[in-house]
């Protein structure tokens, strides 16, 4: 009887071949299990290594298992993840290797320069020049681009950072010399701040090219290599049309020019995109990292596989499936490496990710954490089930920043000494709550998160803070409240830091005032002050431009016997230090009637200062009246600096030009002072740095005291991320640079109203 023909599977990782029923019998990987079928390179010698250096090791292990295949199925093929390396292999391996193009085309494509003057003939390839390693130095290459100042180093032959360097200073050269060979020649291109990579998957037959869903390429910036960290899918439905419709324009033609050369099969693609522009950067002659989520959405939609189809190229003129272009991919995935400097952190993800609803599962390939590892070697993927990045204002690829897990607390320095980067990373990355801690809040009524999807944290009673809790990816976190010892504790990466206290449920919230409306929607009782809102809704919602960012939704007005039964109930209160009267806007083209009514109610009943959030009054005189009423403090919100972004994510309020916010504060400030009473709140994350800082130099010469409110995504923008902590941080000290300069308070005033915002006034405990 003669014997089956067995199909092997030569690539990284043993999960690539995951969603693929019936098509292969086993596999040769660097990464795997070692169970079954698979045979794994890292069980065999103990050890993870990092795989994007050549490693003669693995080419041994690889061929000498595949000769054992051999000798046990002599009629056994291997199809492999890097067709190209079939010539690394012995000779006996090599002629077992199906689907493999003429070696003379893929090492061509292989060399990034001759790919790039080869397609500079059919579409817009990135600008770039060559030079040798020995001539690799700061001033050639400002030579060569002169109006540039950060650049790309990339030799002629590299993978997934290996050999890709990013050079923004003479001492970034001294730190990759070792790596550069002197006589080598490498490609210098200008390293385009504001732009997007794009991946596109390709499979090409003699008659027909398919083109499959693109991805965005995560980029990560690691000892001065560009390292690819994952893909998103979803992030493309975010980017211009222009410019996805031209990366798909461009992959037909590249298609196409290939097929004409005899290319056969699977290949990859990468853009460089601009808002404009798009520029052809390199070809992949193999499959990709993302290989394996298109894998899974074909799977879902009942087609092939990326390997099937790919070897039906090898044999068949044209695809043998109708519309199998008509699918979309729905996930995202980040890949965690290894540094030994963070091994714990990273291997805090690995444990509390299942926790997360926003992961779909994770990939280990069998990962033992007590093996040795070697820096930068492939740890884990995280699947989502949402994007991970966005498209930030200045067309730059925003990965949400929880990922960014190397940006931690420094371990030598207790909490309130590193302040601000304490504050920024709670509320850039939220919180979780243990189990214990949880039911053990429940008893005191349970923790206080209605307002902003956050719970009230007092650290130590020294720093109040209002943290994200139960938001897209807080429960990957590294900080949990805990309940230990009869107290609640602070933890991050699971190690307590400081004692905390979590304000629970106010007991008067829910009680209803004559009319039966909760208490809860007029009022909100914060750390130090009563928050009064005049309506439920805001004026923009009601006619449909409302802000993208705001989760307020369109009602009416509450009438004055409701608030001032409210305000009654919470007359004795004792924490009350102040009122905040404000909430969704008015209409602009009203009156300030009942607020004044409201604000002078308050004012004669309990005579504590007043705090007015409003649109900017259209006639500035009322603001005379506001102060007789009661008001001491004012606060007019832009939200956003730039208008063009204003009147995009604020239909409405972006309407307002900024002459009308320029009356109000210059009439503000001639009644309450230039010393922090007049305030306005710009949202970081929502524009440019150098924008939002020209924002906050516009209310400083004004007078007005800027006050930074880090994005919170919600509603329209729910898959909109704030900025990376590092971002935030460096916007946060730029702010206080220029307040000092003016001689103007980053507001608020109150240390207790800091509690969202990017502010800390604890003196004796400054970084």
């Amino acid at each position: 009887m003669e014997q089956q023909k067995k199909l092997y599977w030569i690539g990284i990782r043993e999960s690539e071949i995951a969603n693929i029923d019936g098509v292969f019998d086993g596999s040769i990987t660097i990464f795997g299990s070692n169970e079954g079928n698979n045979y794994s390179f890292e069980k065999e010698r103990n050890i993870r290594i990092d795989y994007s250096d050549n490693n003669k090791e693995v080419t041994n292990f690889i061929n000498k298992t595949a000769e054992k295949i051999i000798q046990r199925y002599p009629k056994c093929d291997f199809l492999l993840y890097y067709p190209m390396e079939a010539e690394e292999y012995g000779s006996l391996v090599s002629e077992h290797a199906i689907c493999i193009n003429d070696f003379k085309l893929t090492d061509l494509l292989e060399n990034k320069i001759y790919t790039k003057l080869w397609m500079s003939k059919i579409v817009q390839v990135i600008p770039f020049t060559t030079i040798t390693g020995i001539e690799i130095d700061y001033n050639n290459l400002c030579d060569a681009f002169p109006d540039e100042k950060r650049f790309v180093v990339q030799g002629t032959f590299s993978c997934g950072g290996s050999g890709t360097w990013i050079i923004s200073s003479p001492k970034d050269i001294s730190q990759i010399l070792t790596d550069i060979t002197p006589y080598n020649i490498y490609t210098i291109t200008p390293y385009i701040n504001e732009s997007i990579s794009i991946n596109l998957h390709l499979i090409i037959y003699e008659q027909e090219v398919l083109l499959f869903p693109a991805s965005v390429q995560l980029i990560c910036e690691n000892q001065n290599r560009l390292c690819y960290s994952g893909a998103d899918f979803l992030m493309i439905n975010q980017m211009p049309q222009e410019v996805i419709k031209k990366v798909y324009d461009y992959g037909k033609i590249i298609g196409k020019y290939l097929q004409a050369s005899g290319y056969k099969g699977i290949c990859g693609i990468d853009f460089l995109t601009t808002k404009k522009e798009v520029f052809f950067m390199e070809i992949n002659a193999r499959f990709q990292s993302s290989s394996f989520l298109i894998n899974e959405a074909l799977k879902e939609f009942s087609l092939p596989s990326l390997q099937k189809l790919h070897m039906d190229a090898f044999i068949y003129p044209k695809p043998l499936y109708n519309n199998i272009e008509k699918f979309s991919v729905s996930k995202s995935f980040f890949s965690y490496s290894f540094h030994k400097n963070t091994k714990e952190q990273t291997k805090y993800i690995w444990e509390i990710q299942n926790e997360c609803p926003e992961v779909c599962y994770c990939i280990d390939d069998g990962l033992d954490w007590n093996i040795l590892m070697e820096d930068n070697t492939y740890l884990f993927k995280l699947v989502f089930n949402t994007n991970i990045a966005c498209v930030a204002p200045n067309y730059t690829c925003r990965l949400y920043n929880g990922m960014d897990y190397d940006f931690s607390l420094i371990k030598e320095l207790p909490w309130h000494r590193q302040l601000k980067r304490f504050k920024v990373l709670l509320l850039n990355q939220g919180i979780r709550i243990t189990e214990k801690a949880f039911y053990q809040l429940l008893k005191q009524g349970g923790p206080n998160h209605k307002i902003f999807e956050a719970i009230d944290l007092s650290v130590e009673d020294k720093l109040y803070i209002n943290v994200p809790y139960k938001v897209a990816f807080s429960e990957l976190s590294p900080f949990e409240v805990d309940f230990q010892q009869k107290e609640y504790q602070l933890n991050y990466y699971g190690k307590p830091i400081a004692k905390v206290f979590v304000r629970t449920t106010d007991s008067l919230a829910q009680n209803m005032t004559k009319n039966n409306v909760p208490y809860d929607e007029i009022s909100y009782l914060g750390v130090d002050r009563l928050r009064i809102h005049q309506r439920s809704g805001c004026f923009f919602k009601e006619k449909n431009i409302g802000c993208t960012f705001c989760d307020i939704e369109p009602s009416e007005k509450f009438s004055f016997e409701d608030i001032t039964e409210v305000v009654q109930a919470y007359k004795n209160q004792p924490n009350i230090r102040h009122y905040l009267v404000g909430g969704g806007s008015q209409d602009p083209s009203g009156s300030f009637e009942d607020l004044i009514k409201i604000i002078k109610y308050i004012h004669e009943l309990t005579a504590k200062n007043i705090y007015l959030m409003s649109i900017p009054p259209e006639k500035t005189q009322v603001l005379l009246q506001l102060k007789n009423a009661g008001v001491t403090e004012v606060a007019f919100n832009m939200e956003i600096f730039d208008r063009k972004l204003a009147k995009k994510y604020m239909p409405g309020k972006g309407g307002l030009n900024i002459k009308r916010y320029e009356n109000a504060f210059k009439a503000a400030t001639e009644l309450w002072g230039k010393t922090g009473n007049v305030r306005s709140a710009l949202i970081v994350g929502l524009e440019s740095s150098e924008s939002i800082l020209a924002g906050i130099e516009y209310l400083c010469k004004l007078g007005v005291s800027p006050i930074l409110a880090l994005l919170k995504p919600s509603n329209q923008l729910s898959n909109f991320w704030a900025p990376c902590s590092k971002e935030v941080l460096n916007i946060w000290e730029c702010a206080e640079t220029i307040c000092q300069k003016y001689a103007i308070p980053l507001g608020p005033s109150c240390h207790y109203c800091e509690d969202n915002v990017l502010k800390v006034s604890l003196e004796d405990y400054r970084i």
